[in-house]
């Protein structure tokens, strides 16, 4: 394991630590479309790779769409590549374990957030002509 068997093998085959910066945009970005796999996840969660703070704080990443090499938590299933199990659609947050979803749950800006959702917006909306 760990070792190419090929001679002729057209991947590459790279330490994930020793990524590009590029590198590892492409591979966030490429994750989600792929079927979720166990031990291609540990290996991209020892990677340790932190979450976009513009994305998570501010609301928004200033570089182009799949240039970004942070997480950028949008959906459940790239929320479980990243190691979260537990994903809050409402909040558009990741949980470790079914305790940590549990208190967010109860938590005031959780009930809030769902309390806003269920609320009927007061907009018209028509379709675009």
């Amino acid at each position: 394991k760990g070792a190419c068997q090929f001679d002729d093998c057209k991947f590459l085959h790279v330490n994930p630590r020793k990524l590009t910066n590029k590198e590892q945009a492409q591979m966030l970005k490429e994750l989600p479309l792929r079927a979720f796999d166990e031990e291609l996840a540990k290996v991209v969660q020892n990677m340790n790779i932190s979450k976009c703070k513009d994305f998570h704080q501010r609301g928004q990443c200033h570089r182009a769409p799949g240039q970004c090499h942070f997480w950028h938590l949008t959906s459940a299933s790239v929320a479980r590549w990243a190691g979260f199990q537990f994903w809050c659609e409402t909040c558009s947050k990741g949980f470790t374990s079914k305790d940590q979803m549990d208190d967010h749950c109860k938590a005031a800006p959780h009930q809030r957030a769902l309390a806003q959702r269920k609320r009927p917006s007061k907009r018209k909306w028509e379709w675009a002509k």
